[in-house]
């Protein structure tokens, strides 16, 4: 056989094909378990995960996922002691600051816990899997430190799953030991392996929560404390960093073939930060980050470089509503950038309006912000924007001032709902700026193609923007400016068409 062939198996937790080595033996499929639309729905996000070898997805498969707890640690560095007090509880003691254990499985099974009992909240512990195969966590993982997982063939957080820990890094790159027991920031490598990280559980930690692979997918929940950092990304390498102990900071290095952030679950940081961001090179999947869930933190970045796509058709939510409290920043950043159905970003405050930028910050808007450090390349100017007609976007105030909304793109196709009003305060802001642009009267110029295999602007060559979006957010109390400032190689016009008035009939004077 050769080892470097691959096949497509179905597989039942997933429901759809994965690539396998060409040896696995599938279940195949159960009465009435049919294949799904082939062409996905309308709205669909990019789930297949074509040519890379997880062998993590096939984990029904394979006897040594039979395995309760975990199997041959081996301390490397640092000082724990690994105890099995019953058949289905294993306790890792930890005595140092940081340690370090090898293990030939990281396996937890349904009704079975793993605890690590460490010495404070800062305190880590490497766990790196040499066996060769996935981990499955099905049961309970504790800890009131630092757990990191490191597992070079992927990490599966199932259905079942329970993790209540300090903080969590799972990541399928190598870790150095002397860099990490140095407490130095890691350099996560890569080990010429594809795999992934998926969470189908519930992740609960009081600090960060990192993710990083060559695909990461979340479909379950993920709950950081307040104040608190989520991490879903996907490279071929990557940097993470620990701040003063606490906070963190991730920046993907190398790109990596069919990179893929996906949220179709819940991903909650009160009043922390979430970075959803991947960087894919020579990549036949089109979209590398898609949100199909709902995302609430107080800053929200969604970044997929100059090259890759963002698609959201769930919500997200960085508003501040409770009295004194203000809106966050939500920020999606890629070469294409849509927004499509009834999706909604909503920055709305008590005191303040938050920030909203799709596809470019011309003004500056975003700097000394979080999600200025989050973006480790700035936000990429699109050659695609689109919001669909059922989209809205919200960053009003209720009893300040409004906030501030930027949609941008060379191309862009902006048909949904925008406002930044404040009735009890200043105006808020909708800036748009393409290099070139239409209002008009039509439906939906809209994209073709389809979400999973990527979107463009087919014949809308230029930016287009309904009339009835800009007079609808002067009647409701927002500002809107139109430029063609913005670079590009259009000659930036702006063209009126016939019967796209631009008439106030409402609200307080707006400009």
């Amino acid at each position: 056989m050769n080892k470097n062939r691959y096949r497509r198996v179905f597989s039942k937790r997933l429901g759809m094909l994965v690539a396998v080595a060409e040896n696995v033996k599938s279940q195949g499929k159960r009465p009435g378990e049919g294949g799904g639309d082939a062409n996905g729905a309308q709205f669909g996000v990019v789930s297949a995960m074509t040519s890379i070898a997880l062998a993590m997805l096939i984990l029904e498969s394979g006897p040594a996922f039979a395995q309760a707890l975990p199997t041959n640690g081996n301390v490397v560095a640092g000082q724990a002691t690994i105890s099995q007090p019953n058949g289905n509880t294993m306790h890792i003691d930890q005595g140092s600051q940081r340690t370090v254990i090898d293990w030939n499985t990281f396996n937890i099974g349904k009704g079975n816990t793993v605890q690590f009992n460490q010495p404070n909240a800062q305190a880590q512990a490497l766990n790196r899997v040499t066996g060769g195969v996935p981990s499955n966590i099905q049961g309970s993982l504790l800890a009131n430190g630092q757990v990191l997982i490191q597992n070079a063939n992927g990490v599966l957080f199932g259905r079942g799953a329970v993790v209540n820990v300090g903080s969590l890094l799972a990541t399928t790159k190598s870790i150095d030991v002397n860099a990490f027991m140095a407490g130095n920031p890691l350099a996560l490598s890569a080990t010429g392996k594809k795999a992934g990280v998926i969470n189908e559980g519930e992740i609960n930690a009081a600090g960060f929560v990192t993710l990083v692979g060559d695909q990461v997918r979340n479909s379950g929940s993920i709950n950081a404390g307040a104040g608190g950092q989520v991490v879903l990304a996907a490279g071929d390498s990557a940097t993470f960093a620990l701040n003063n102990g606490q906070g963190i900071s991730v920046t993907l290095t190398n790109a990596t073939a069919n990179a893929l952030v996906e949220n179709s679950g819940n991903i909650r940081a009160q009043d922390g930060t979430v970075l959803l961001t991947a960087r894919g090179k020579d990549t036949l999947l089109k979209t590398v980050v898609n949100l199909s869930g709902v995302v609430r933190a107080g800053t929200v970045v969604a970044d997929a470089g100059k090259t890759g796509d963002v698609t959201m058709t769930g919500a997200i939510d960085a508003s501040g509503t409770a009295a004194g409290g203000k809106g966050g920043t939500v920020v999606l950043s890629g070469d294409r950038v849509g927004v499509f159905g009834n999706a909604s970003i909503n920055v709305k405050g008590d005191a303040a309006g938050g920030k909203v930028v799709l596809g470019g910050d011309s003004l500056g808007k975003l700097a000394g912000t979080d999600a200025a450090r989050l973006l480790q390349d700035g936000v990429a100017f699109a050659n695609f924007t689109q919001v669909d007609s059922g989209a809205r976007i919200d960053a009003g105030a209720l009893n300040g001032d409004g906030g501030f909304v930027e949609t941008s793109g060379h191309k862009l196709n902006v048909q949904g709902t925008v406002t930044a009003a404040a009735p009890n305060g200043k105006s808020g802001h909708w800036l748009i700026d393409p290099t070139d642009i239409t209002i008009g009267t039509g439906a939906d110029a809209g994209y073709n193609g389809n979400l999973s295999g990527g979107f463009d602007a087919g014949t809308n060559n230029t930016a287009t923007v309904r009339n009835t979006s800009i007079n609808n957010a002067l009647n409701n109390g927002t500002d809107v400016t139109i430029t063609t400032a913005s670079s590009g190689t259009a000659t930036g016009n702006i063209t009126q068409q016939g019967g796209a008035d631009i008439s106030k009939t409402g609200g307080a004077q707006r400009t």
